[in-house]
Formats: structure tokens, sequence, C-alpha cells
């Protein structure tokens, strides 16, 4: 009789030039490790996992190099040192994508969307916290203090490093069997089920994946369109975040306040501590929004209906309106944002085989730098001169991206991972 995750496969191997290498060639009385983990179910064991990789949202070196150079910035002596230590914690923050790598090899199909998009709930904590302890230190330590204390919890994750678990998948490709099956004996102990006793079907044996890999067929269209989201999606949430303050100094009749071009650099009043903390909470609705519908309609459709739904509230904010319709509107816009970024970070791991698949969410998680880096001249620059323009141009990258994710070529819903 077929196991439920190969029923599962058979309907949709269809849809995929990209078959899953554990289900081809092995034994009946083997299993493969994502039948496994299906068997053992979401559990204690994955609500652990959940919580120490979302306190920090990172590994450990890229945890550790984060908190040195944040630490080194605090006592930066100038510009110079402040710029190259801040460049530096950028280059390690980095890393903290392949968190969701570990976790995702992790998690049963039925539950692996949704723990993902519950996941980045962890970052939207931290930047609230963020701005709360600024509010606390800024006033009487000032920055450096702020900057010190923001890099201790990087410290903390590096002292978790015996308790997260390496990958099955990668452990059994690079041969060493006994410590897969160990992991997924203390997953089934910890969730309560039956230890698996069996052996493990192996998977093809493959080198270590390239960056090449990923340009080449059948992941060739895959990569781009991926590529080509997830700058999108960066190009979107951090200019929401950089505009959203330009966007209630400039008329939306196209008319600007002078005020917005001079250079005054005043310290910050709790009313704009609180209309950040605010804009922030706008992600969560967005995040439950993407649980809802991600394993309703799928990958591809989820993305989509929320870029198409940024782009559409975009164009309404050139409309002259209260300030409470521009609130409502850039509410809904980063939640919408937010929640299109955390599907893209769903579907990257669902696509790549074990072997490249680190490499493959870590460059697009590179792409996506790209895009925060250009978004700053569309916010802040080109907004107060013409920001019909500004608007324009971010509502259009938000058609692009919806065109491109419902091009893509495979929906990975209910798909085993490779």
């Amino acid at each position: 009789m077929a196991t439920p995750m190969k029923v599962i496969s058979s309907s949709t191997d269809h849809q995929s030039l990209l078959q899953d290498e554990e289900l081809q060639d092995g034994d009946d009385d083997q299993s493969t490790v994502q039948e496994i983990i299906n068997a053992t179910g979401f559990g204690k064991y994955q609500i652990r996992l959940t919580l120490m990789l979302g306190c920090a949202w990172g590994l450990i070196f890229s945890s550790f190099w984060t908190f040195f150079y944040g630490l080194l910035c605090a006592a930066s002596p100038s510009y110079f040192w402040i710029v190259f230590t801040r460049a530096m914690t950028g280059f390690g923050i980095s890393g903290a994508a392949q968190a969701v790598t570990i976790y995702s090899e992790l998690l049963p199909v039925k539950s692996r969307a949704r723990s993902i998009v519950f996941l980045s709930c962890f970052w939207s904590i931290g930047a609230s916290f963020e701005i709360i302890l600024a509010l606390i230190v800024m006033p009487t330590l000032g920055w450096r203090y702020l900057v010190a204390f923001s890099s201790l919890p990087c410290l903390a994750f590096c002292f978790m490093y015996k308790i997260i678990p390496e990958s099955p998948r990668y452990l059994l490709i690079t041969g060493q069997s006994a410590k897969a099956l160990s992991i997924l004996r203390r997953i089934a102990k910890v969730n309560r089920k039956p230890g698996y006793n069996g052996d493990v079907k192996l998977p093809n044996k493959e080198s270590r994946g390239r960056i090449w890999h990923l340009l080449k067929p059948p992941y060739t269209k895959t990569t781009l369109y991926l590529w080509l989201i997830w700058f999108c999606c960066a190009t979107l949430y951090y200019g929401i975040i950089l505009m959203t303050p330009m966007l209630y100094v400039v008329d939306r009749c196209g008319y600007t306040d002078k005020s917005v071009h001079s250079c005054l650099c005043k310290p910050l009043l709790m009313d704009d501590y609180r209309d950040m903390v605010v804009t922030t909470i706008a992600e969560f609705p967005g995040m439950i929004f993407a649980f809802v519908i991600i394993e309703k309609i799928g990958r591809k459709k989820s993305l989509c209906l929320q870029f198409l739904l940024s782009g559409i509230f975009l164009f309404l904010l050139m409309i002259c309106g209260s300030r409470m319709t521009k609130t409502v509107l850039i509410f809904c816009i980063r939640g919408l944002v937010s929640g299109a970024f955390q599907v893209a970070y769903v579907y990257t791991p669902e696509i790549y085989p074990t072997n490249f698949r680190a490499i493959g969410l870590g460059i697009c998680s590179s792409i996506a730098r790209v895009g925060a880096m250009i978004t700053p001249f569309l916010a802040q620059v080109m907004l107060p001169v013409s920001d019909i323009l500004a608007l324009c141009i971010y509502a259009f990258v938000a058609f692009v991206g919806a065109i491109f994710a419902i091009r893509l070529p495979i929906e990975t819903k209910g798909r085993a991972m490779q």
C-alpha cells in the first residue's frame, strides 16, 4: 500500500519537472525523510524549534558576526567606523535567512507553509521591541547603548548551537545516516510518536550545489522569476517603511511641504515612537491573511493576490484624502507586502533540492538587498519632488511581482521537499 506521502507526491508530480529524488528508485520497505517527518507530525519538537529560531532568527556564525560588529559599532570613534561596522553587521544579518532552510526541512508537509509564516511573526515582534527599547534608551543613554543592547540577543543565540539540529537531508547526502536517524528518532520521541526503526531511503548521490546550478534546467526560469519576485518584495517592503513619514508631509494633490527639504535633526517624540509601533503592527494582519490563504489557494496565487492588492492600494494613495484614509491604505499596503515576503520565504526552500536549497535562498535574499538599496532613492528623494511618479513606480513594481508570481512554473503546495 502506498504511503500517504507517496499519494500526495503522485498528485503533484504532473505539475513539476523537478521530481523528488527521495521518492525515486528505492526499496518499498524504506521510508524517505519526508515520510518519517510526516508520520511524527507537528508537535513539541517543532514548537521548541520555532521559539529557538524565532528569538534570534539567525544561525550561529551569522549571529556571532552580527553581535561582534554590532558591539564594535557601539564603540565606533568616527563616522567611517560607524559606516564600516554597520556594513559588516548587515553582512551577518543576511545569514538569518538560512534559519528558514533548517526549519522547513523539519516540518511535515501539512503544516510547513503556515509554520514558516508564523515564524516570521518573531521578526515583527523583534521590530516592535526594538522601538520600545529605543524609547527607553535613547533619551537617557544614547544611540551607542541602544546598538550594544540590540546586539545581545545574537550572543545569547550562539549558546543554543547544541540544541538546534542539523538537517537530516544534508546528513544523508553527506553520508551521515546514523546522525540523520538519531535526529528523526529524537523528533518522534519529543512528539510522543512511535520511533522509526527501519532504514532511511537514501537520496541520489549529488555533489554540493553551486550558484550556477540555480540557472541550469529545469531551474532556470524558476530562479530568474524568484530573483525578480524577491527584488519586488524588498523594494516595496522597505519602500513603504521609508515613505510613510514622507506621505504625511507631501500633499496628495502634488504640493510638497518645504520643510521636507530642510536638513534638521531632532529627537523623536513619543508620538513618533507610537506611530512607528502602529505601522509595525500592520505586519501582523498581513501575516494572518497569508496564513489563511496560503494553504487554500496555493503559494503562487497567494503571492499574486498580495502583490495585486498592494498595487491597487498604492494607486489609491494618489487620490486626495484625509489623514485617516492615508493611514488605512498604508496599513493595508505594509500588511500585504509583508505577507507576500513571507510567502516567498515559504516557496523558495520548497522549490530547490537539499544540495543547493540554502544557496538558492541565500541568493534570493541577496537580490532582495539590491531592492532595499534602490528604494530609498524612490521613497525619500523622488517622492518629495513628485509623489505621483514615485507611487506609480511602486505600483508598477507590485504589478510586475504579481505577473511573475502567477507565471512561476511550479506550485509547491502539498509537494514533498527534495
